[in-house]
């Protein structure tokens, strides 16, 4: 006999909703459905995604979403400014929630999603697709097999190309540190080496194509490091370096190539006594195995996955609470460390 479909509701009508929504028929353990959205009032793109992905429920206040809905989880998918807001109200109704990362703004609001989880005993994980990648897996694999030794630093670039910004709004305290592109490489760091001891960030902006650059220095336990290269530009015609994350250990290095925190063309291992490569093929964009494991904690009854526990969500808001607030507080010549 055939499950009845679990019912999904989003709130959001962006690019991550609409990944999520494309990513929801490769789901294996269980089938799936988007019973509602919720989405700003008289906006197209509210209607235009009900047509889109054939969602019956369309709604604009949060109340009647979440008590006349009834849907069995929620995908918040809101700018990343609001995701704390809707995550609260959605756990106090009752309602699990998967978050896209980055979950929230600052630490404190992190620690309260977690303390509101517990108490109301609503499930809460958020959704960085890249932790449940099966290249992410693959990295892993290898640093179990300690083929790499020990590790010694991370380097990453990772490239957002956005739209042209008004004179106005040409910001750097707005627009220095794009959060759902900080997220991956900051993970990334804290996942493979723990928790950084001291963070350092330094931006240079280039006003003419609009092109800013933020490089983080995070430094670690016992003398590890990761060099974090965010770049953010809407121009096509300026040089695009390369976007990878590179793994480096006493014994070789692992080189994830381009589109490294999605899909990876490959991954290049390079040790002292030879060379191989791992390729992977995946449908959609992978959202699909935040999506299965978050179906599999329910089913086991479980508040939280220990794949992606809520101290690491705790820590990531934190490192990227920190280099925001580095950015903003450069054109005073002040730089902070944890």
């Amino acid at each position: 006999m055939t499950p009845k479909p679990f019912q999904w509701g989003i709130v959001g009508t962006g690019q991550a909703a609409r990944d999520f929504a494309a990513d929801l028929p490769f789901v294996t353990e269980r089938p799936c459905a988007i019973k509602a959205i919720l989405g700003p009032e008289g906006s197209d793109d509210l209607q235009q995604f009900a047509l889109d992905f054939k969602v019956p429920q369309t709604y604009v206040d949060m109340k009647a979403f979440l008590e006349v809905a009834k849907v069995d989880a929620v995908f918040v998918a809101a700018p990343a400014t609001f995701r704390y807001p809707y995550t609260v109200r959605c756990l106090q109704g009752g309602r699990p929630v998967l978050c896209a990362a980055p979950m929230c703004m600052s630490s404190a609001h992190a620690s309260m999603l977690a303390e509101v989880s517990k108490r109301t005993g609503v499930f809460l994980m958020e959704g960085l697709p890249l932790r449940f990648l099966p290249s992410c897996y693959s990295v892993l694999s290898i640093l179990k097999a300690h083929d790499l030794g020990d590790l010694i630093s991370i380097e990453t670039t990772l490239t957002e190309m956005g739209e042209l910004p008004l004179e106005s709004d040409l910001d750097i305290s707005k627009v220095a540190s794009s959060q759902d592109l900080s997220a991956y490489p900051v993970f990334l760091s804290l996942f493979l080496l723990g928790k950084p001891r001291s963070v350092k960030a330094e931006t240079s902006f280039k006003e003419e194509g609009f092109q800013e650059n933020t490089i983080c220095h995070l430094s670690f336990e016992g003398g590890k490091k990761a060099r974090l290269d965010l770049r953010r530009m809407v121009a096509d015609g300026i040089s695009r370096k390369e976007n990878r994350a590179i793994i480096r250990g006493t014994k070789g290095t692992i080189t994830m190539k381009d589109p490294w925190h999605g899909r990876p063309e490959q991954i290049q291992i390079t040790l002292k006594d030879g060379s191989a490569q791992r390729e992977f093929q995946w449908e959609g964009k992978g959202m699909h195995f935040e999506i299965t494991e978050m179906l599999r904690c329910l089913h086991e009854g479980k508040r939280s996955s220990e794949l992606m526990p809520h101290w690491l969500s705790l820590q990531l808001a934190s490192v990227l609470e920190e280099i925001r607030h580095q950015v903003e507080k450069e054109e005073d010549g002040v730089l902070l460390t944890m």
